[in-house]
């Protein structure tokens, strides 16, 4: 919620867009990374526990992560991935951000 930490992580994503390949999802480091760059977020202090919790609107995640999912196909392509684990891949990243996969209309 410190506008200056917001800045920060949205010129640092705007320059190197490649967050979803390279970071470790089994931390919240790029859960927190993430927060910072959605336009909108709010935090809620729950009786009793000593973190806040943090809403935001799952469609405003995923059109933010849509791009990014550009830059992880670019960097898998790079990196001569097989199809199996860039799906594994991108399967783990909704799973880490509690978003639907593979859901059909």
């Amino acid at each position: 919620m410190i506008p200056g930490v917001r800045r920060f992580y949205s010129a640092f994503h705007q320059a190197w867009p490649y967050w979803l390949y390279f970071c470790n999802l089994e931390t919240d480091t790029l859960r927190a990374m993430t927060m910072c760059c959605l336009p909108e977020m709010t935090t809620l202090q729950v009786d009793g526990r000593p973190k806040v919790a943090v809403t935001f609107d799952p469609l405003v995640l995923l059109k933010f992560l849509k791009a990014d999912f550009l830059a992880m196909n670019e960097m898998c392509e790079r990196a001569e991935m097989f199809a199996e684990r860039i799906y594994a891949r991108s399967k783990a990243i909704f799973e880490y951000y509690g978003l639907p996969f593979g859901v059909e209309d």
